[in-house]
């Protein structure tokens, strides 16, 4: 896995348990407060929502199935 990608998935994972332990849910503005994503008005293509999804299954133990 590139270094990159496990830092991704290091800092998902911290943001998942932080998250969780929260009485209230942290807002996206808390855990990106510089995004230029949010509140952005072209939709996603499905490269990047596959690429998202991706993510968020190995950040949260997932495995891949199929082909």
């Amino acid at each position: 896995m590139a270094e990159g990608r496990k830092k991704d998935n290091y800092n998902m994972a911290v943001m998942v348990r932080a998250a969780v332990g929260a009485n209230r849910m942290p807002g996206f503005e808390q855990f990106f407060p510089d995004s230029q994503q949010h509140g952005r008005k072209e939709p996603m293509t499905d490269e990047q929502m596959y690429q998202q999804v991706l993510m968020l299954n190995a950040a949260l133990g997932g495995s891949v199935m199929g082909g």
